[in-house]
């Protein structure tokens, strides 16, 4: 992390060289739904049910932000 304070009383910071690891979705096991408390994705992945309608497309397909016209 690399910032400069320039003249006043605002600043620039840089963020360069990001390296992103494990980032993919778990997946369920072949022929298995999701585990409890998981909501299973259209591309198969998992994510908490936590982050269903949460105005973020955590599965990366849309699907936990599909039907949240009722939260």
């Amino acid at each position: 992390l690399h910032s400069r304070r320039s003249e006043g009383s605002k600043g620039d910071v840089a963020i360069d060289q990001l390296e992103f690891l494990d980032c993919a979705l778990p997946q369920p096991t072949p022929g298995e739904a999701c585990p409890a408390g998981m909501f299973e994705c259209h591309h198969r992945g998992c994510v908490s049910q936590l982050q269903v309608c949460d105005a973020s497309d955590d599965c990366g397909d849309g699907k936990d932000e599909e039907r949240c016209d009722f939260y």
